[in-house]
């Protein structure tokens, strides 16, 4: 195999590779950004909310 053609062959490996592994680590990072916003909203605005509104004046 010539040099130039292994050179052609190997160069938009690493970019592509990046790209994906770089979307794939921003996609989880998303999905734990969401899934930590829903959990702390949940345990700290519904339980007081659902204490106002279970002990609310009759």
């Amino acid at each position: 195999m010539a040099a130039g053609e292994r050179g052609r062959d190997v160069v938009p490996w690493p970019s592509a590779l990046s790209f994906r592994f770089g979307a794939h680590v921003g996609a989880s990072t998303a999905a734990l950004a969401c899934a930590n916003t829903y959990t702390s909203f949940s345990s700290t605005y519904l339980p007081t909310y659902l204490h106002a509104y279970l002990h609310r004046p009759p």
